[in-house]
């Protein structure tokens, strides 16, 4: 970027203002004046923040109304688009030329890169450069003793004033009555060493009080689980934490690990190892096989009654990995299809741009197939529109025909790999003698009954009471058998593109297996699902193992909030959509699970939940005795130690920089405690399987809890480990701090780090838990 400070028009669909931004000299962040072009009234953003900066206008909406009101050439447009976890809106940019608009663009995607690529340790470093220039009020690359008192507060840290006084001291070592930013690294680094490392260090190294290689080598053996470790392989550990010299001029005697190499190795040593995620799983099995990250009304960015509309929405949840989204289609003005939420005060967005985003976004994340589940709601002419721009756009990229003309069950995410399939109703095939009406325009149209699943939404109820009986929906197995009147007529073209997931109304699982086949699917919501998973689960199970099924949150949750999805994946259900738009703990555990196999969108189901074991054992989620195990995994979990799997302790041993409450105006550093349960099917979903630790008075810096509680789980394969960090309140409700979820068959045993997140899923590294993990057999 040839130039740091420029002036250029920000666009909105009804405005057009100048701004001026600036990119700061750490090269990390930029700053936007709010007002005008007066910088004294600015908003940082931080480039860690940014998703992606893309050149010229793309299929927007908002480019296409500025180009009414702004004269300007496409070249000089650029779109800078922020992670959905900021909340933060697109800005849509337009610089005085080409050449500036390029070098921005350019210039901001080197740079977040870079930053994507930072280690641990540069972020660490980032981080606290970021809050030693919040505390250097002055600017003169110095803090003073209030400063220092201030960047302390800042990593939520409390001290008594003697220790205060005699830490300055330490380090004020040319007596200026203030620390530089080499003092302040080296006064952190020594407070970064908490006393539990401290001590296990030294019961490590024994009386020389120096951690040999030997002594290293049956640590990591015995402690930390590893298992064929190589000498080659050790020493390279070695010399990641602590570097004296090249491996080929030292001698097994002359390798050591210092107090803060140690130190370094703990922080570093992960809860769940990379293999976890980076491994690979069989993508060659049916679709039936897999869990797929799905969303629910990918479309709105708010809540389900006035929340606005967004292209941004799907790129978003594309980019995350999801692999099936929701388009609701209806008539929109000028011939033209919308998608919105039907019958509410959602904003519309047009059905060509999201066809067009999703033609770009599809595989930037992952290369395996996207499912577009359409709940069509609109008329003949837009339904062959609809159709059209589909075939037009996605091009090669649209599942035109089976992938084998002879299957007999659905094809792998391997076999549909590149490839975008449509979700929807489809015509049944016509009989020789069926009568073919033609239209105006020479397509023809079938005239043929299609019933109305409105997706359980309960539109066709409102606007037909006679559809619905009047009544609300019932639980599975109790209501009455009511035929719906609504009909409706779906254009050829349209039916034509739907090839698997031909949507059908799920009456019972009886009639399903008498008259449907692998290429149906049915949707309901998670009340029906939980009561089916309740009463009818062997049922459910079989059918899943079948046939895919779609779950998606209750009518009445039109707060955008969202249901636990490992109930559902527990009875087999594959396509379980959630809001992604709302930050919760049921998306933190949807993001845990989808992690998984490099983040293809695809988790392949356990064994048992699969046709064969089904088969094989008869496998049923409330019956203890079809389990594929004859007694549950126990964990025993300690607080600053955290240990895990047939029998496993967890041991709480102590936190690290834990984060103030988000726009807290507290000056007050936090009393944090941890509380941790299991998260899973009802039989492990129990209140036996939580605990609760004390709250440690004023330290978010170091806290120690050194406590201990024994969890036990059926299933690794489906509960994951949930952990929560709160700051105790007196008088108001307790602020949440913190979150962690964790797939239990990932866990690694061991002395290790939790990483901690925010509600968005937004990591607030370097704040972490230090658990010891301890699998007994």
């Amino acid at each position: 970027m040839t130039d740091k400070t420029r002036i250029f028009k920000k666009v909105r669909e009804n405005w057009q203002k100048d701004r001026k931004m600036v990119l700061w000299d750490d090269r990390l962040s930029i700053w936007m004046s709010t007002k005008g072009t007066d910088l004294t009234r600015a908003r940082k953003i931080s480039v860690e923040d940014i998703e992606e900066v893309s050149l010229g206008t793309q299929s927007d909406i908002v480019w296409e109304k500025a180009k009414k009101k702004l004269a300007f050439h496409g070249d000089q447009a650029f779109t800078i688009s922020f992670k959905l976890a900021t909340r933060l809106a697109p800005l849509y940019l337009v610089a005085d030329d080409a050449v500036t608009a390029r070098a921005w663009v350019e210039g901001l995607s080197r740079i977040r890169d870079r930053v994507m690529r930072m280690t641990s340790r540069q972020r660490h470093t980032w981080w606290l450069w970021e809050k030693f220039k919040a505390a250097d009020k002055d600017g003169n690359g110095t803090l003073t003793k209030s400063e220092v008192k201030s960047f302390f507060n800042s990593i939520n840290l409390s001290m008594n004033p003697a220790n205060f006084e005699n830490l300055f001291k330490k380090y004020d070592d040319n007596k200026s009555n203030s620390l530089s930013w080499s003092n302040v690294k080296e006064l952190y680094e020594e407070l970064l060493i908490p006393n539990e490392v401290r001590n296990l260090y030294y019961k490590i190294a024994g009386e020389d009080e120096t951690l040999q290689l030997y002594e290293f080598r049956d640590f990591l053996g015995k402690y930390q689980h590893y298992k064929n470790l190589t000498a080659d392989k050790l020493k390279e550990m070695v010399m990641v934490f602590e570097p004296t010299a090249t491996i080929d001029n030292l001698n097994d005697s002359d390798f050591e690990i210092g107090l803060y190499g140690f130190a370094m190795y703990i922080r570093s040593a992960k809860v769940i190892d990379d293999s976890c995620y980076k491994t690979m799983q069989d993508m060659t099995r049916p679709l039936t096989d897999y869990w797929i990250a799905s969303s629910h009304n990918t479309y709105l960015l708010d809540d389900q009654l006035t929340g606005p509309s967004s292209t941004e929405a799907y790129k978003s949840a594309l980019l995350k990995g999801c692999r099936c989204v929701e388009l609701d289609c209806w008539d929109g003005a000028n011939g033209e299809p919308i998608i919105y939420h039907g019958w509410t005060r959602t904003s519309k967005i047009s059905f060509k741009d999201v066809i067009t985003t999703v033609a770009q976004y599809a595989f930037k994340k992952s290369d395996y197939p996207v499912c577009l589940s359409l709940e069509n709601h609109c008329h003949i002419p837009q339904q062959q529109k609809m159709a059209k721009y589909m075939v037009d756009i996605l091009g090669d990229l649209l599942l035109r025909a089976p992938v084998d003309p002879d299957e007999k069950f659905l094809p792998s995410p391997e076999a549909m790999r590149g490839k975008i399939w449509i979700k929807g109703k489809k015509l049944k095939e016509p009989a020789a003698d069926a009568k073919i009406n033609k239209t105006d325009n020479d397509d023809f149209l079938i005239d043929d009954e299609v019933s109305e699943e409105d997706e359980g939404e309960g539109y066709a109820a409102r606007e037909s009471p006679v559809a619905n009986g009047g009544q609300q929906q019932e639980e599975p197995g109790t209501q009455k058998k009511q035929k719906k009147t609504k009909k409706i007529k779906l254009h050829k073209d349209l039916s034509d593109l739907v090839i698997y997931t031909q949507s059908r109304h799920l009456k019972d699982f009886d009639e399903a297996q008498q008259n449907s086949d692998f290429r149906h699917i049915s949707s309901i919501d998670d009340k029906v699902c939980s009561s089916y998973a309740k009463n009818q689960s062997r049922a459910l199970l079989h059918h899943t193992s079948r046939q895919l099924i779609r779950i998606y949150p209750n009518k009445k949750k039109i707060d955008s909030s969202n249901y636990n999805p490992i109930p559902a994946w527990a009875s087999g259900c594959q396509i379980v959509a959630l809001n992604y738009q709302t930050a919760c703990e049921e998306m933190l555990i949807n993001q845990a699970r989808f992690k998984m196999n490099q983040g293809a969108g695809y988790v392949l189901k356990p064994e048992f939940l699969r046709e064969e074991g089904l088969l094989n054992n008869n496998f049923d989620i409330n019956d203890t005795s079809t389990f594929p195990r004859s007694k549950p995994h126990s964990f025993k979990i300690k607080v600053n130690y955290f240990p895990v799997s047939l029998f496993n302790t967890f041991q709480i041993i102590s936190g690290c920089q834990l984060p103030k409450p988000k726009q807290s105006n507290k000056g007050e550093v936090v009393d944090p405690y941890v509380k941790i349960r299991v998260v899973g099917p009802a039989v492990d979903d129990q209140p036996k399987n939580e605990g609760k630790t004390k709250s440690i008075d004023n330290n978010g810096f170091s806290p120690c809890w050194n406590e201990e509680f024994t969890l036990t789980t059926w299933f690794t394969e489906l509960s994951m480990l949930e952990i929560l960090v709160y700051d105790k309140d007196v008088g108001t409700k307790d602020d949440k701090l913190a979150n962690s979820y964790l797939p239990f068959d990932c866990i690694t045993p061991g002395y290790r780090q939790i990483p901690l997140f925010d509600k968005e899923g937004g990591s607030l590294y370097p704040a972490t838990l230090f658990f010891h993990i301890e699998k007994l057999e």
